[in-house]
């Protein structure tokens, strides 16, 4: 009975997030979907009937993610990305594409292709990748899903590898930028901290976003880029079993980021909605009966108190922001109040699904 509820709720938020998708196109907003697809990334761009979807997992996921584009309506795609020849990126090509065919197969160089056809299991799939129009993207290219333009901001070359086992394939990850009016989204792929760090010396905005899809699943970042970090929401693509480190979720809390893990434990699918000014999200999950610990604190003005949070069994994202900083701050990590003047404000604290607790402060 619990798992015919979860398929039926399932199916339920599939159906509404359709009839949001239909809208949006119609009036002409971008959609971008952040699928819970275990510990990979399958990312689904949409806008005025355009379609882009970026790697998708191993073979197995590949289906996963064709079933869930299928129940959208989507039945083709402009694109297909693939990042970088790992299997547990674009091992997904064959299986999805023989599905859901794209007019064209975007990728690094030549060993992602390899990749793709090993992981094949049957004619059909190896068929679809050798005869799908195939393009390599290089360092500055531009090209447009509806009216959002998809720019490669790295790597600013590849190092070919002699295997797609290789872990050094990760430097050779495309680094792309998502935008519309003035909503930009940042795909990292598995790019590490050094192609990061490297391409941030000559562009110091690089890690400037709105929406910024963390490196490597539940790897993060180091702490000198999350120290040239600009953004309001931030992505981990990973599973419950591999969670990102406290220390991460902590330090992208920190830099002001509201964190959403596309885990089955937190957000899972998170579908992001944009005309190019405003910005939303739905979850396919929500976060429950979590609370804090005082609705209510009296201060003195230097003094510091910590409030506790229950977020129960999810991982604590939770994010927090002074309605007066005059009067309060907070660390936005630990939830500990600091009293700066005389006055009264609110702390807002935020958890995945937008779900809101407040905290009312009381400075003497």
């Amino acid at each position: 009975m619990q798992r015919f509820r979860r398929a039926f709720a399932f199916l339920l938020l599939v159906a509404l997030v359709f009839a949001g998708a239909v809208a949006a196109e119609e009036n002409g907003k971008l959609q971008v979907h952040f699928l819970r697809i275990g510990r990979n990334d399958g990312i689904l761009i949409s806008m005025n009937g355009e379609t882009a979807f970026i790697d998708g997992g191993s073979r197995y996921h590949g289906n996963v993610a064709a079933d869930y584009m299928e129940k959208l309506g989507v039945t083709h795609l402009n694109y297909y990305i693939g990042t970088h020849a790992h299997s547990d990126h674009v091992g997904a090509a064959c299986s999805l594409l023989a599905r859901i065919p794209a007019d064209e197969i975007l990728y690094t160089y030549s060993l992602a292709v390899d990749c793709m056809l090993d992981s094949a299991r049957t004619a059909e799939e190896k068929r679809v990748i050798r005869e799908t129009p195939r393009r390599t993207l290089a360092y500055g290219d531009e090209f447009t899903v509806g009216a959002a333009t998809l720019r490669v901001m790295g790597p600013k070359a590849y190092k070919p590898r002699a295997s797609y086992k290789d872990g050094l394939e990760n430097e050779n990850s495309l680094i792309l930028r998502l935008e519309y009016g003035s909503v930009s989204f940042l795909l990292c792929a598995d790019t590490t901290n050094g192609v990061l760090k490297a391409l941030l010396k000559e562009d110091p905005s690089l890690m400037e976003c709105t929406v910024l899809k963390s490196p490597h699943h539940n790897v993060g970042l180091r702490t000198e880029v999350y120290d040239c970090l600009k953004t309001d929401y931030m992505i981990f693509s990973t599973s419950s079993k591999y969670p990102p480190e406290r220390a991460q979720i902590n330090k992208a809390r920190r830099a002001g980021a509201r964190v959403l893990i596309t885990s089955g434990d937190n957000a899972g699918t998170v579908v992001f909605t944009t005309d190019g000014e405003k910005l939303d999200y739905t979850c396919e999950n929500e976060a429950g009966k979590w609370k804090v610990g005082k609705k209510s604190i009296k201060l003195r003005k230097g003094q510091t108190k910590s409030v506790s949070c229950d977020t129960r069994r999810m991982i604590n994202t939770l994010s927090f922001e002074s309605t007066d900083e005059s009067v309060a701050t907070v660390d936005r990590a630990l939830c500990k109040i600091t009293g700066v003047s005389a006055g009264e404000c609110d702390i807002i604290v935020t958890a995945f699904d937008g779900s809101t607790r407040t905290i009312h402060v009381t400075v003497r």
